[in-house]
């Protein structure tokens, strides 16, 4: 695995380990409506919660 940086705080992210994961909903929006399609991984940096990026499937 290559090695990121969080650009907000400059923590060294090795494996995720030194990520925070999270889990949230997927949507689908329609004009004013919406609909929930399930949810997906969101991985943050564990030193400022700056979203870094989503799991795939």
């Amino acid at each position: 695995m290559e090695q990121m940086e969080c650009p907000e705080c400059g923590n060294e992210i090795e494996s995720t380990e030194d990520l925070e994961q999270t889990e949230v909903p997927e949507v689908e929006t329609d004009d004013d409506s919406f609909s929930l399609h399930g949810s997906t991984d969101l991985f943050l940096c564990s030193g400022c919660r700056k979203p870094m990026g989503v799991g795939r499937s």
